[in-house]
């Protein structure tokens, strides 16, 4: 006992004297000619390596620095470094206001390691990668991951289906998407378990993609097994933008930002975005897409230790599309071309609403805290024929789905910058609550879009997702980091069966502990090494707790990576990990049946490397490889493919990015032919695409030409292994004519784009 109280007294001891012989240095960093923070730019205090990143508000804090002098260096990859010697006196803190002129990016400035977060070069390898591919478009939102690959099926209005470490993740079922920390997948979605719709965020207010793959992060919970991605918006525009684009299939878009308060007010930013998009498509039947964005973000000073954002948006959508054909409908029967149709009527429209609120607090050097509010509105009418006269073989198979939800959630975090002996320890303490009320969830089968035949589902369904972590960095010497935490997430899931004459509620209750476990190793300051472990999970559907077969609610994923980061080069970055995920068995409900499905336990397994490179002053080249094995455990080899599963995918380009004058890129994009069933009896075809993107800034304007699939590729975009039944043509171009003797299961597809011109003009004011 008198051994115990005596290492306790030491340690405490030597952090008071740690204190007692330490200042701290609290800095902001702005851009020299806007006056606008500078989000990420990279601190360092050398000789002892101390650093910092800054915050959206360009805000930095260096704590218990020992006295001394020191060179401070403040970098980011758009900027001309800033230096400078500093002198730190015990007890007090220094400020800093530094200012960073603009100049040509350069991966030179880029840091490997950060003490502060290990995880933090991902972030800016992403920040790399914005520069060399710009969003420009709804489909680039989800494709700036490295590795991720999207596919469109629904004429522009669905939310994308995504392949990411050999998961079809269908529309998100496996991958956590945020805005802002404001979640984007949708639990118990008419359409599927995790529906990631990201068409309500206008391309050109995202400042950076904060990414991670794998469910090794404890502020992730649900759908945090193959990777999360969440999107921050920019806080200051700066100057304010008008683009005008139109290009071919009779393609016309308008975004406007509007910077409201200027240049004059300290400590405050707002601006307003808005965004209109129509195209015809360019399949046969014109898609009549129209999508409308709004955007509002205001970030302040609300006192001297609050900090204040708001942001509001608003989204609507409508469409027609052309829907998923049958192979043989083209190369058989010859009915229709590859951008043809069987089913004209189909189509949908979609809105939401988001109000996304944070408040930061500096209690004091060390210890801050953040609550976040939200609330979402969301609206979904969607019309779909998969297997057209399968099911009725008079009036056909068209389902239509639809929804009416609110989401309302919280979550407040204490974070606390102390010591465990003499190592550093950044501690995060979080809870909160995500309620979904979702009300008039349907199925139903209709004809000709409008004429309602039959109701197969009708449902209320109430969800509550309450959790609490605890997350850990410590800096346990020079060289090593660990980062440890434990996540428990609560669920209550409640469904209310209306096709029922009697009120026929169901309801289930499920919990689940995540630990995650990190080490992190810098050889230098070009070499981090690292190893990554944790379990996460997806939640099922709350309309499958109907269903006898389901025995558990909240399937677990488990996994670990094995990796580096490094620079053999000054401008040239590499990440090469491999990595290993089991998945339990899983119960899903499928949106289009009205049905509960089952599959076994999977395992996956894969390497990724990403490089990173500056040939020139002004010339690019990057390039992803992702490779992923995949089976399920427990099936016969030859029936254990997973589904859609890709095992090869490949992104990459050359960029050519000069601060004014002509610029552009060429990219290409890969994924390989994959099975589209267990037995791989039908197989989904792979693509190569290339696309080239030119440019010309000069003052305020910027001129630019993009052409995807600039050599006219015959490709797939979303594909499927289908059973379906066909009737002919039956004149006026329709298809209601002889029914084929028996249902047919092949590919069917949504076609790629054909070469498509895009060209349009950014003025900046």
């Amino acid at each position: 006992m008198n051994n115990i109280l005596l290492i306790i007294t030491s340690v405490l001891l030597f952090n008071l004297h740690l204190l007692a012989h330490s200042g701290s240095i609290k800095g902001k960093v702005v851009d020299s000619v806007s006056g606008k923070p500078i989000q990420l730019a990279n601190i360092i205090l050398l000789p002892i390596g101390l650093g910092a990143t800054t915050s959206e508000n360009g805000e930095f804090l260096i704590d218990v620095v020992p006295e001394g002098n020191y060179m401070i260096k403040i970098s980011h990859l758009n900027y001309t470094t800033v230096s400078r010697m500093i002198i730190i006196i015990a007890g007090e803190e220094l400020k800093l206001n530094v200012r960073m002129a603009p100049a040509s990016f350069n991966l030179a400035e880029v840091t490997v390691t950060s003490k502060l977060d290990p995880n933090r070069i991902f972030t800016k390898i992403n920040l790399i990668d914005i520069e060399l591919r710009p969003i420009n478009s709804s489909q680039d939102v989800l494709r700036i991951v490295p590795g991720l690959f999207t596919a469109q099926h629904g004429g522009g209005g669905k939310a994308e289906q995504i392949f990411l470490r050999g998961f079809d993740n269908d529309h998100g079922t496996d991958i956590d998407v945020s805005v802002d920390g404001m979640p984007v997948n949708m639990v118990s979605h008419a359409h599927g378990q995790g529906y990631a719709d990201l068409h309500f965020v206008i391309p050109e207010v995202i400042d950076f993609v904060n990414f991670n793959k794998g469910p090794y992060y404890t502020s992730r919970g649900n759908f945090n097994t193959s990777s999360y991605v969440d999107f921050k918006t920019k806080t200051n525009i700066g100057k304010n933008i008008l683009k005008v684009e139109a290009g071919t299939f009779n393609s016309f878009r308008t975004v406007a930002m509007v910077n409201i308060l200027g240049k004059d007010v300290a400590e405050q930013n707002a601006y307003i975005a808005g965004e209109y998009f129509y195209t015809d498509g360019y399949f046969d039947l014109p898609q009549n897409f129209s999508r409308i964005n709004l955007f509002a973000k205001y970030t302040g000073r609300i006192s001297e230790s609050n900090l204040l954002t708001i942001s509001a948006s608003n989204f609507s959508t409508k469409w027609d599309q052309s829907g998923q054909i049958p192979d043989r409908a083209i190369t058989q029967y010859s009915w229709i071309t590859r951008f043809g149709a069987l089913d004209k009527t189909e189509g949908g429209n979609t809105s939401r609403t988001n109000i996304n609120t944070l408040i930061n607090t500096n209690i004091s050097s060390t210890l801050f805290l953040s609550n976040k509010f939200f609330y979402s509105k969301l609206d979904f009418n969607l019309v779909s024929n998969f297997t057209f006269f399968f099911n009725d073989t008079t009036l056909g198979d068209q389902i239509n789905q639809v929804e009416d939800r609110d989401i309302y959630g919280y979550k407040g975090t204490i974070t606390h910058l102390g010591n465990i002996g003499s190592s550093n320890l950044k501690s995060n303490l979080a809870m909160g609550v995500r309620f979904d009320k979702v009300n008039g969830l349907a199925l139903n089968n209709t004809l000709d879009r409008n004429q309602l035949l039959q109701t197969r589902a009708l449902g209320d369904v109430t969800e509550t997702n309450l959790f609490i972590y605890y997350n850990g960095l410590i800096q346990l010497s020079d060289k090593f980091s660990l980062d440890i935490g434990l996540r428990y997430d609560h669920f209550l899931f409640d469904y209310v069966d209306n096709t029922q004459i009697k009120y026929t509620p169901f309801s289930e209750v499920a919990g689940i502990f995540s630990p995650k476990l990190s080490l992190f190793y810098d050889v230098n300051k070009d070499v981090q090494l690292y190893l990554k472990t944790g379990s996460g999970f997806h939640s099922n559907d709350t309309r499958s707790i109907i269903s006898d077969e389901v025995k558990k609610a909240i399937p677990r994923a488990i996994g670990g990576d094995l990796g580096t980061v490094f620079k053999p080069i000054e401008n040239m970055i590499i990440n090469v990990a491999g990595w290993i995920l089991y998945l339990e068995s899983e119960f899903v409900y499928v949106g289009d049946e009205a049905i509960v499905e089952s599959s076994d336990e999977t395992l996956r397994l894969g390497i990724d490397l990403s490089v990173r490179y500056q040939l020139l002053k002004d010339l690019f080249f990057d390039f992803d490889y992702n490779y992923a094995y995949g089976k399920f455990i427990n099936e016969l080899d030859g029936s254990n493919f997973i589904p859609l599963a890709p095992r090869h995918m490949s992104v990459g380009g050359l960029s050519f990015i000069p601060l004014n004058g002509l610029g552009g890129s060429l990219r290409y994009r890969f994924i390989d032919d994959r099975p589209a069933n267990e037995n791989n009896s039908v197989v989904a075809l792979g693509s190569f695409i290339l696309d080239l993107a030119l440019n010309y800034r000069f003052s305020n304007l910027n001129l630019y030409v993009r052409i995807e699939n600039i050599t006219n590729t015959e490709w797939n975009e979303a594909q499927f292994d289908t059973e379906s039944r066909l009737r002919g043509p039956s004149g006026n171009g329709e298809f209601r004519g002889t029914l084929e003797p028996q249902s047919i299961s092949e590919l069917h597809f949504t076609p790629g784009s054909p070469i498509w011109i895009k060209g349009g003009i950014t003025l900046s004011l």
